[in-house]
């Protein structure tokens, strides 16, 4: 069996949780999380985000709309 590609990875990531790119990294190794969210958008995939906002950072987090 093939291994998953990053963006297979992430959309079974963010099918279950919101997912921030820090995460991304350190869990599949994922560098450019929104250009493999960007990708999924183009599959047809419905993706949300937030803005995550601490101190004098910010972030976004994704997750497949409608997941829990």
């Amino acid at each position: 069996m093939p291994k998953p590609t990053q963006t297979q990875r992430v959309l079974q990531l963010i099918t279950r949780r919101w997912l921030s790119p820090l995460e991304a990294l350190q869990e599949i190794g994922c560098n450019r999380l929104a250009a493999r969210v960007y990708d999924l958008k183009k599959l047809g995939f419905n993706v949300e985000h937030k803005d995550v906002r601490k101190k004098d950072t910010h972030w976004r987090c994704y997750r497949l709309k409608g997941a829990k």
